[in-house]
């Protein structure tokens, strides 16, 4: 006896400037995020990250990259911490790449 089993087969993990308007638009017009990830042949979760990007910060730009490692991050975090009264600028200059 087989058993059934969904395998996604070829499902992308981004979806191109175009599409992400296109996305944003049928969630905003209704539709459910598992028929918006239907639409684009992506992954449920990409429609999600997409979905709460957009709510929270109002667009839609990925930056993929900015924080490359979990070391990295620590040391930006570690640099905010230290220098709290430094302005954004400043901290900029501090934790750039030499």
């Amino acid at each position: 006896m087989f058993a059934c089993v969904n395998v996604l087969v070829g499902v992308r993990r981004h979806l191109q400037n175009t599409e992400v308007t296109r996305a944003i638009q049928m969630l905003q017009g209704g539709s459910s995020q598992r028929n918006v990830s239907a639409a684009f042949g992506v992954s449920p979760n990409v429609v999600s990250r997409l979905w709460t990007r957009f709510q929270t910060t109002g667009g839609s730009v990925r930056h993929p990259g900015q924080c490359k490692t979990a070391r990295r991050y620590h040391y930006i975090r570690e640099m905010a911490l230290r220098h709290c009264y430094e302005s954004a600028h400043a901290l900029q200059r501090l934790t750039s790449d030499r």
